[in-house]
């Protein structure tokens, strides 16, 4: 087949090739899936506001408090009614808009500098990052509000296009002894 995807036009990633003597492979049956695969369930679980719905209406785990949420722009966040701990993410983004705060006088525990990605990924704690930079509530605010008016950039997950509206979700921050759950 030899079809290669790209996250940019100019940028073609070699590896997420289609190769037909690998067909048994899970990668290549992952790809596939990728490419081929158009259940509507795709849809919803991709999108984490109707994702945590569905789960709750299956009864089958623990889902975080909705503590807020909004599709509006520009993003204005209640910060002053939000609890110690709390995650702030989008529900059609992926890899990017993911703040972890912390407010409490405990400081998360096992937080690693290479854990989060640059800009992408933040563990805030008192408005410090986990590399020591501050973080403003209002950057965050217009990162959101950039994040709300894109599409998610990578075409090879189809269903991610597909969410609608897109919306700032913020949920109660489950932690194991203390630190993030890793996985």
């Amino acid at each position: 087949m030899g079809d290669v995807w790209g996250f940019r036009k100019k940028e073609k990633m070699e590896w997420l090739r289609l190769d037909e003597s690998k067909k048994d492979c899970y990668s290549q049956k992952l790809y596939r899936r990728m490419l081929y695969d158009r259940n509507p369930l795709l849809v919803t679980m991709e999108d984490k506001y109707k994702a945590r719905e569905y789960v709750l209406s299956k009864a089958a785990c623990k889902v975080p408090e909705l503590l807020w949420w909004s599709a509006e722009t520009p993003v204005k966040i209640p910060w002053d009614t939000l609890p110690d701990r709390y995650v702030i993410k989008t529900n059609h983004w992926s890899g990017d808009g993911v703040y972890f705060i912390n407010n409490s006088t405990i400081p998360l525990q096992g937080i690693a500098e290479d854990m989060t990605i640059g800009e992408m990924y933040r563990v805030v704690e008192n408005g410090t990052d986990h590399r020591g930079k501050k973080v403003s509530r209002k950057w965050m605010e217009r990162k959101l509000s950039r994040l709300l008016k894109k599409r998610y950039a990578m075409g090879l997950e189809w269903a991610t296009q597909e969410i609608n509206p897109p919306v700032i979700m913020i949920e109660e921050m489950l932690t194991i002894n203390g630190g993030l759950p890793t996985p």
